[in-house]
């Protein structure tokens, strides 16, 4: 495990730029809507939240895409656990996934609850994974949804009579 101590600047080991009040409060809802135990790591200032039940790294930025991937993926790997990275702006919340020992990270990503579970689902209907999320970790999964189960437009739905002739 990666020890706080050698997250202080000055000592080599990444440090997280400073995060907002807005963002910590975005991660911490989505740590809680995960479920699971929340440890801080005071090392990084309330910029890092640790679901160690889930084996996964929650972290938070008010950059824009893609700036911080690099450091942010350091630091999961320092960690040796999946990162979520919590991107948060005026205007949106979306999400950034790298799993462990990956070298991509799954971008632009939305919070869904279906079925009483967490999905991130991606944020064009480009077809890209689908991630699960519980207290026991973050689990890819095959597109939510093909072409053929999205909302047919007005001029494909046909009017229903109540008798069939």
């Amino acid at each position: 495990m990666f020890s706080s101590m050698n997250a202080q600047p000055g000592s080599g080991a990444p440090t997280i730029p400073f995060v907002r009040d807005a963002v910590q409060r975005a991660m911490i809802k989505v740590a809680w809507e995960i479920g699971g135990p929340i440890s801080f790591d005071p090392a990084f200032g309330g910029g890092a939240l640790l679901l160690q039940e889930a084996n996964l790294l929650i972290l938070g930025t008010s950059a824009f895409r893609p700036l911080g991937e690099q450091l942010f993926g350091q630091i999961g790997d320092l960690y040796g656990m999946d990162t979520l990275l919590v991107r948060f702006d005026a205007y949106q919340c979306s999400f950034d996934i790298l799993f462990h020992g990956e070298g991509e990270w799954l971008s632009d990503y939305r919070q869904s609850l279906l079925g009483g579970q967490i999905w991130f689902v991606p944020a064009h209907e480009d077809q890209s994974f689908t991630v699960r999320a519980d207290s026991q970790g973050l689990f890819l999964n095959p597109p939510m949804l093909p072409n053929s189960f999205y909302r047919p437009s007005a001029a494909d739905i046909q009017p229903a009579g109540r008798d069939a002739a």
